[in-house]
């Protein structure tokens, strides 16, 4: 998840606070030493408590894809690299977080990775089975139309709102892809857009970007533990 970091007008700077909450990494602000939830962006203690930061859209995708639609991008380089990957050993594990699941719920394996969308009270998990059959899912959520274009390449799933100058696009898989990621088309304007980065490429639309929409992509069992009366998607 990525968030901003200013609160009334003040940048805040943040650190590790040594503590999970249902799992998620705790982090503390440097200013107040509030306490903060970095799976839901909330504050949970200190002069903050209550108050969220705003979650901007973000994207876990692959090296090479992200490249290839953002290629003038800037990269953190890490010092050291370690000989193995801590986080694939417990990717590949049935552990279900460090303190195990707060809630249980059955609708989907603890370990599937959905796409979790919050939109005031309407909530809804997406599960990342579905993309084999539906790669790219129109729904809708509360007041938004969503779109999710998922490009197996890279594994990755794209999240836009459909609205473009006030009007609801509907959007299909044609079986195209652009340098070897997934390219999908409005059936409204049969205008062809690439899915990682939302951009109108040739068409009546050509030139134009898609708004994206901050959802985290996490597994089941996390995004239930915070979002207990989610619904699924296709259930």
């Amino acid at each position: 998840m990525v968030y901003a970091r200013e609160i009334d007008g003040e940048t805040l700077t943040f650190g590790d606070a040594g503590k999970v909450l249902r799992n998620a990494l705790v982090v503390y602000d440097h200013q107040t030493q509030s306490q903060w939830s970095q799976f839901i962006g909330e504050a949970v203690t200190g002069s903050y408590q209550g108050t969220a930061l705003d979650l901007i859209p973000s994207q876990i995708t692959t090296w090479l894809a992200w490249k290839s639609n953002h290629p003038d991008t800037l990269a953190i380089q890490k010092d050291k690299v370690l000989a193995f990957d801590m986080n694939q050993i417990y990717y590949g594990s049935s552990m279900a977080g460090l303190t195990g699941e707060a809630i249980q719920d059955t609708r989907l394996p603890a370990k599937e990775h959905v796409i979790g969308l919050a939109n005031g009270e309407d909530v809804m998990a997406y599960p990342f089975s579905i993309f084999e059959d539906e790669p790219v899912v129109n729904h809708s959520l509360g007041d938004t139309d969503v779109l999710i274009a998922f490009d197996s390449a890279s594994g990755t799933a794209s999240i836009f709102d459909r609205d473009v100058d006030g009007k609801t696009l509907r959007f299909k898989d044609v079986g195209l892809q652009e340098e070897g990621y997934l390219v999908i088309q409005d059936t409204d304007t049969d205008t062809i857009w690439h899915a990682l980065g939302g951009r109108a490429i040739s068409g009546t639309l050509s030139g134009t970007t898609l708004n994206k929409l901050p959802g985290h992509m996490t597994y089941w069992f996390s995004w239930k533990d915070y979002y207990p009366k989610t619904k699924v998607y296709g259930q």
